[in-house]
Order: C-alpha cells, then sequence, then structure tokens
C-alpha cells in the first residue's frame, strides 16, 4: 500500500475531527455539561502539535479514530439488549447525526465491531489503538458483537500484545 501524502493526511484528520465534534454536540444535546469541552484536545491543538514535532499526523488521526470509538462504546451501537430508554438515545444520536450532516453515522465513522473483528481475523494487534477497540469489546460483559470464539480470540490477541508491549511485568 503506498504511502499517503501529507495533504492525505491532513484532509483524514480534518474529516474524522468533523465527526468528533458533530458527536460532540449530539452529546451536549442529550446531557448538556457531562463533557467539559475545555478539557478535550481541539482541533487546533492537535495541528499546533504537529507543527511542532511533538505528534505526527498520523498520531493525530489516530486520536480523532480513538474519540470516534469512543462514541461507539457510549451509545451500546449493536447491542441487541439495551433497555428501551438506551434504544431512544441511540436513535436519537443516529438521527440527529444524519439531519446534521446529511450522512449515515457509520458510513462516515466506520463500524467499530467490524474493525475489531478484522483484527480478530488477522490475528494479532499492531497499535494501542487496536488494542483499546479489542478491550472496548471484550470488557464489555453485554456486548453482543462478537461470537464466544471471537470473544476468546480476542482475549488471547490481548493477552499477547500485553505480553509483547511489557515483556518485563
Amino acid at each position: 500500500m503506498a504511502r499517503r501524502s501529507k495533504e492525505e493526511l491532513l484532509a483524514e484528520f480534518h474529516r474524522l475531527y468533523d465527526i468528533f465534534e458533530v458527536t460532540l454536540d449530539i452529546q451536549d444535546e442529550l446531557n448538556p455539561g457531562l463533557f467539559d469541552r475545555r478539557l478535550i484536545t481541539t482541533r487546533a491543538h492537535m495541528l499546533e502539535w504537529v507543527d511542532a514535532k511533538q505528534a505526527t499526523l498520523s498520531q493525530a488521526i489516530s486520536g480523532a479514530r480513538e474519540a470516534i470509538n469512543d462514541t461507539y462504546e457510549t451509545y451500546h451501537f449493536g447491542a441487541r439488549n439495551q433497555s428501551p430508554e438506551e434504544s431512544k438515545i441511540t436513535e436519537y444520536f443516529l438521527t440527529r447525526y444524519r439531519e446534521i450532516t446529511g450522512r449515515d453515522y457509520f458510513a462516515d465513522a466506520g463500524r467499530a465491531d467490524r474493525m475489531a473483528k478484522k483484527i480478530i481475523k488477522r490475528g494479532h494487534i499492531k497499535s494501542p489503538e487496536e488494542f483499546r477497540l479489542l478491550n472496548m469489546f471484550a470488557s464489555d460483559v453485554d456486548q453482543t458483537s462478537l461470537s464466544k470464539e471471537e470473544y476468546q480470540t480476542a482475549n488471547r490477541l490481548m493477552s499477547t500484545y500485553e505480553d509483547t508491549a511489557n515483556p518485563e511485568t
């Protein structure tokens, strides 16, 4: 796979951060004051880090993608055992996203469950971001996205990754 240009990476970062900002706006509608936006790293601040060579564009993209994955976790998308109240909130979120952007949330953000299944199928974890994504599913006792076998494989992959990342422990 060819390396992406700086312009392509920058465009991807802005696309992902746009998605993240819309999710924050909707979360503010659902729970006003829940998130102190002063504690959230802004787009401008992330780009300042890149300009100062304190981070790479790939790291900024990874951070934006992780923030989007946190939304997936917050709203338990795809959980079959949501309470009626949780289902209403999830439906509100997805509807508002479409109203604001004119697009489908999953088409924009990707499906975290599909990403997790790709990692499991590949058979190894490549990055801390992938580890956190798998951990999100494996630590959710109510998750219904992974089969029993996928769940067991995810746990094995995470254990192997932790052993490799922290050989002294």
